[in-house]
């Protein structure tokens, strides 16, 4: 057995305002509190240290065992709905983030019974396959590429009209993709090539305006079927939001296209996608691959064009 650790965000109101004297704790499975924690003026709270099966089993696609421990994280604070944040990932060797919005208790309309927000597996556990789906819908698409500051998240499929969407800052949406789709200390290369997957079929979606044009009033779905994994309310972790904060405006395109490449993918061990594999990224960086293999070469991503199925010739381009 391993540990990583657990810091603590808490704020209201988009979270923007730091939440004082939040009182959190965190339980394990038994529902036996581990630790409690109070939150400062900021809204920050102490780290805490928990246990995690060991790192080396993350590398291991065909281990079937635990790769990580999940926590119960329960907050209140006077004058705020109380929030209970169930299947909380934590790795070894691995630090991480959560930031917690609490919603004020209001005289209109006051709710006291605890909103629940219950973090599934990683989606590398996911054995559904996906048909992503990324024709062009019409001429309907963006004058130019944008990294947009907010994108539009349905919690859901795009046909199931009874889960809300949220408006989330674009940077944050790449990190809990990143923190919800793949192992965070995967080799580097790896989480870079995946994280740009991640950032490319986002923006695609954007450019195309793929759900707009079909009558949605968002951009993009958390549903590993259509689109890719988001998990609203889960913690963060430290590995992926380095990466994050490098490279959230750099998207691939194939030569002499303008639009963001649609970089479908999967697992790559339990399912099979005409695009890229999760799992083939880290065989390529354990037998060698590095930060170069990441840029242009000969007009191609040696990285890209090792883990896709088929040949495409890519570039890495950035927003200024």
């Amino acid at each position: 057995m391993g540990s990583g650790t657990l810091r603590f965000e808490i704020s209201t109101g988009n979270g923007d305002l730091p939440v004082a004297v939040a009182r959190i704790r965190v339980l394990d499975a038994s529902g036996a509190i581990l630790h409690e924690r109070t939150s400062g003026a900021d809204g920050l709270a102490d780290a805490v240290s928990l246990a995690a099966p060991d790192a080396s089993h993350t590398l291991d696609p065909g281990y079937t065992g635990d790769t990580y421990a999940t926590y119960t994280v329960s907050i209140t604070a006077p004058g705020f709905r109380p929030k209970d944040i169930l299947g909380v990932q934590i790795f070894d060797q691995e630090s991480s983030a959560l930031p917690v919005w609490l919603e004020p208790i209001t005289a209109a309309g006051t709710r006291n019974t605890a909103e629940v927000v219950d973090i599934p597996a990683n989606a590398l556990r996911d054995n559904t396959p996906r048909q992503q789906d990324h024709g062009l819908p019409n001429p309907r698409i963006l004058r130019e590429v944008i990294i947009p500051d907010y994108i539009i998240v349905h919690l859901g499929h795009p046909d199931n009209a009874t889960v809300r969407s949220v408006r989330v800052p674009f940077i944050d949406y790449c990190k809990n993709v990143a923190s919800s789709e793949i192992y965070p200390h995967w080799p580097k290369a790896s989480l870079e090539a995946n994280i740009l997957c991640q950032i490319s079929l986002a923006l695609n979606r954007v450019y195309t305006e793929w759900y707009p044009t079909r009558g949605y009033k968002f951009n993009i779905t958390n549903s590993t079927r259509v689109d890719q994994a988001y998990v609203h309310g889960r913690n963060i972790f430290d590995s992926v939001a380095v990466i994050v904060d490098r490279i959230f405006n750099h998207y691939i395109r194939r030569i002499g296209f303008k639009e963001p490449f649609y970089a479908e993918y999967c697992n790559g061990s339990t399912v099979q996608c005409p695009g890229l594999s999760q799992w083939g990224t880290v065989g390529l960086a354990k037998a060698g691959a590095r930060k170069n293999t990441l840029r242009s070469v000969s007009n191609k991503l040696d990285l890209f064009v090792n883990c896709f199925t088929q040949f495409f010739r890519l570039t890495i381009f950035i927003v200024a």
